[in-house]
């Protein structure tokens, strides 16, 4: 796809310089676009099938254990896309979270933290890697006003050429 006659490709990884125990850790975060990996590791829960008055089986998304499974399931989904937007830190070695492991993919808050990094680095930390996978709002904010003010500059020149005519 092109816009503006300018092919459209997947961003360049983001990155966030860390000072930390006198080394300057840089964290790398990519844009994570498909799925397909998380979803051959983790299945979707499906929700159980009940059957309501007359014989009419029906599906029960208000059931508990499906609602908590599903949860689970998000989390999992959050933590994954995580650890693979950092893959793109070539130099980052996990010892307790194993990508290919969803059982310990929870453990991502304990890793960072038992590597002496705060509450305060390990947010930042995340919000790399939710810019690197979608836009954040400030940045849509910013991106609007730039366009807006782009179009009112076009517009301001419009109407002084016509005045000069």
């Amino acid at each position: 796809m092109k816009f503006q006659g300018i092919k459209i490709e997947k961003p360049k990884p983001l990155a966030l310089v860390v000072p930390h125990d006198g080394h300057e850790i840089v964290f790398q975060a990519e844009l994570v676009d498909n799925y397909d990996e998380f979803d051959e590791l983790v299945e979707r829960p499906k929700p159980p099938k009940i059957m309501k008055a007359g014989g009419k089986e029906e599906v029960d998304f208000q059931d508990k254990d499906y609602l908590a499974a599903v949860n689970e399931w998000s989390d999992k989904r959050s933590n994954w896309m995580f650890i693979k937007s950092l893959s793109a830190t070539k130099e980052l070695e996990w010892e307790v979270v194993d990508p290919k492991d969803p059982n310990t993919w929870n453990k991502l808050d304990e890793e960072l933290k038992s590597s002496g990094f705060s509450g305060p680095v390990i947010e930042r930390i995340k919000m790399l890697v939710f810019k690197a996978c979608g836009l954040d709002q400030g940045m849509i904010d910013e991106a609007t006003e730039r366009f807006l003010a782009g179009r009112a500059q076009e517009s301001s020149n419009e109407s002084s050429q016509n005045s000069e005519q």
